[in-house]
This record gives structure tokens, C-alpha cells and sequence, in this order.
């Protein structure tokens, strides 16, 4: 509750003063807001190329996450690549030279065919402002991997994990292509 006075002074130099009260109540929102990017340096391969490639999941919102935390990372077409994604924290080689610190070791991976489904270890938070890097690599050594091949890696976070908000901003995707 607070107090506040206010004078008014007219152009003829009249004054007045008045007090009031006010009070405010309610709630701010402290929301968590997850949002997912995949990075890759380059997505042209050659037959038998493979690439490191790493997926965030990035907190954008004033909370910590809170319960596990899931994405979906539908793999390129196995007709022209394969996809692996190790269980341990490694140095994936992309973006940086020398690359990138993973966080894989945080996080259980299991290849359900046509995608992995991740979800973090019990106790893995993501605080505001950071990220939860996860390492990949994409070999183009399918049956059917020939020039001109194309294919799509999408990772979609799954609706309220981690108490994350807004679907709006859950899928991130990179185009591979054979050369």
C-alpha cells in the first residue's frame, strides 16, 4: 500500500493538493518458455559424408524448467541418411572452431525408427537464459543416397514440457541434400 500526494498548480498559480492510496494486487507472470534451433555447418553432403549437427533447447522465459523435458527428432529420410545421436557429452564440430560442447549425457535418446524421442534425465533443469545442447551426426550412407537426394531433420519440443508456454516457437528444421 502506498501513499501518494499529488499538487496541481493552474496558470493563474492556483494550487491544490490531494492524497491518495494505492494498492496493487495481482500475479506476474514467471512463465517458462522453451524454444528448440538446429545447427548444422553446411547441409550439401556427398555420397558416404557424414556431419555433426546439434539441436538446442533454449529457456527464453523468466523460470527455470520444471518435470523432464522432451523433443522429437524426426530423422532425415533413411533411405539417404543414417542418424546417431551418442549417449555421452562429446565435442560436436559445428558452428565453432573446435566445435561445441553437448550436453548429451543429460539426456536419454531412444530411435523409434523414424525419430529419436529425447527426454531429460531426472533432475536436468534449464534456468532462464540458457541452453541444453544436444550432439548428432547425419551420414548420407542410405540405400538410395545419390546425387540430388534430399531430405529433413525437424526437432519439435513436446507441448508443455518443462513447462514451456507457447507451441508457436516448438519445431526447428535443416534441409540435407546429396550432392
Amino acid at each position: 500500500m502506498t501513499t501518494v500526494t499529488y499538487t496541481a498548480t493552474d496558470a493563474d498559480g492556483n494550487t491544490t493538493t490531494c492524497q491518495f492510496t494505492v494498492e496493487v494486487t495481482g500475479t506476474c507472470d514467471t512463465l517458462t518458455e522453451l524454444t528448440t534451433n538446429m545447427f548444422i555447418n553446411a547441409s550439401n553432403f556427398v555420397v558416404n559424408q557424414d556431419r555433426d549437427a546439434i539441436v538446442t533447447v533454449d529457456n527464453i522465459g523468466a523460470n527455470p524448467t520444471s518435470g523432464q523435458i522432451q523433443f522429437a527428432l524426426t530423422k532425415p529420410a533413411t533411405s539417404f541418411f543414417s542418424t546417431t545421436i551418442p549417449a555421452i557429452n562429446y565435442t560436436a564440430d559445428v558452428l565453432l572452431p573446435g566445435g561445441i560442447a553437448t550436453n548429451n549425457g543429460d539426456w536419454s535418446c531412444t530411435n523409434n525408427g523414424i525419430f529419436y524421442l529425447c527426454t531429460s534425465k531426472p533432475g536436468v533443469v534449464i534456468n532462464p537464459g540458457n541452453s541444453s545442447i544436444i550432439g548428432m551426426n547425419f551420414k548420407a550412407d542410405g540405400p538410395s543416397a545419390v546425387p540430388n537426394s534430399k531430405a529433413q531433420a525437424v526437432s519439435s519440443l513436446g507441448t508443455g514440457t518443462g513447462g514451456d508456454q507457447n507451441i508457436d516457437n516448438n519445431r526447428a528444421k535443416s534441409n540435407l541434400i546429396i550432392n
